[in-house]
C-alpha cells in the first residue's frame, strides 16, 4: 500500500501533521500515528505499512 493510499483523507493528514509538531521520541510519534490512523479508519496500522 502506498503512502498516498494510507493518508486517504484530509482530516487524517491534518491530525498526523499535528503530531509532527509535538516534542516526542520516534517511538512515541509512531505510536501516535498508529492511534490517529486507527481512530480515523478503524483499522490497525502496522509498522510495516508505515515503511519502517
Amino acid at each position: 500500500m502506498s503512502n498516498e493510499e494510507l493518508l486517504n483523507n484530509n482530516m487524517l493528514r491534518a491530525r498526523i501533521m499535528n503530531v509532527e509538531y509535538e516534542i516526542l521520541s520516534e517511538k512515541e510519534i509512531i505510536s501516535e500515528i498508529k492511534r490517529v490512523y486507527y481512530e480515523e479508519n478503524g483499522i490497525q496500522l502496522t509498522t510495516d505499512q508505515m515503511g519502517f
